[in-house]
């Protein structure tokens, strides 16, 4: 990943979790009429239970309540069988290119760390209450990797000409216009006190892993990740992170989580401010977005068509497999 250019896919993908992250917070296994097996692909089974885990993470945070709400007019609501079979067609995709990447020899380390700023950020409260987990990112992100790794391997060589590196060049202004990059120091921190506290010594100069030490367990987490404009993250922290200067720090960011509260510090340990880029400047980069986006497309095509030869068979609780639609209805 360079300076400029971020996971563009990834955020597409983790921006559809919430519906992804599927109903009450009863449990679904065991219960009457409700399989042990919610699928079956090319003989690997899908458990009822990971459906249900998926399904509690939406349905019991705040936009699930919201989306779900009896009380929305006809047609909005959101059903609990909608939402299951969301989160099945998401599992049923994960396994199926699971399978595909092993058959042909690709592995993504689970232990990969780029200190993608996604996998950090997940965990602030303002997205744990649309339903996210940490661990949704890292599916996202892994399935993402493995979807990169095949693309490659089917179109190794990819021709880029004049007209599209111009045409990438005009609709890409986030990459090539005048741009930053910051590495953020992030805390998650107990109470607003020992925030302020944090906050106005950095202000003063402190170092910010002996005020992350001496301020204990009053830190629940700690970490430094590069956040630009185009990172992969709530338009709110990029806005505060873009105000900010080389040793600048955000005033605490409040969020309710359940019956308590978290603050967040963001800390901005070094800034890059970034020049427009000429085409001729531009041009390795703009080649490689275009080449991956070519071989995207291409390996969109290659795998709807393994997936609709694949052998897959859903539960009729869940409905059936659509493969027309490559879905759960």
């Amino acid at each position: 990943m360079t300076k400029r250019t971020g996971n563009y896919r990834l955020r597409a993908v983790v921006a559809t979790m919430a519906m992804l992250a599927a109903t009450s917070g009863c449990s679904l296994t065991g219960s009457k009429g409700v399989p042990a097996e919610a699928a079956k692909v090319d003989g690997m089974s899908i458990d009822s239970k990971t459906i249900q885990s998926l399904y509690n993470q939406f349905a019991n945070s705040d936009q699930g309540q919201s989306d779900m709400d009896p009380t929305q007019q006809q047609g909005l609501r959101v059903s609990p069988k909608q939402i299951r079979q969301t989160a099945l067609t998401y599992q049923i995709r994960v396994v199926f290119l699971e399978a595909l990447a092993k058959q042909r020899g690709i592995n993504v380390a689970d232990t990969e760390n780029n200190a993608d700023v996604a996998s950090e950020i997940a965990q602030a409260p303002s997205l744990a209450e649309a339903g996210f987990k940490a661990s949704d990112i890292q599916v996202a992100a892994r399935a993402e990797k493995l979807e990169k790794a095949l693309a490659l391997k089917l179109l190794p060589d990819v021709v880029v000409n004049a007209d599209e590196l111009k045409a990438a060049y005009d609709q890409r202004k986030d990459i090539v216009g005048k741009s930053w990059k910051a590495t953020t120091d992030i805390a998650f921190v107990d109470d607003i006190d020992s925030a302020n506290s944090l906050k106005s010594q950095l202000d003063k100069g402190g170092d910010w892993a002996t005020v992350i030490k001496s301020l204990g367990d009053k830190i629940l987490r700690s970490s430094t990740v590069d956040i630009s404009p185009i990172s992969p993250v709530q338009k709110e922290f990029i806005d505060k992170v873009s105000a900010l200067k080389q040793g600048q720090s955000a005033d605490p960011m409040h969020f309710e989580v359940g019956d308590g509260s978290v603050y967040i510090v963001l800390h901005v340990s070094k800034r890059e401010d970034l020049p427009e880029l000429s085409l001729t400047d531009a041009t390795p980069e703009l080649t490689k977005i275009v080449q991956d986006d070519k071989r995207y497309q291409f390996f969109e095509q290659w795998f709807n068509k393994q997936f609709r030869d694949a052998d897959i068979k859903v539960d009729g609780y869940y409905g059936k497999w659509n493969k027309s639609f490559l879905a759960v209805t």
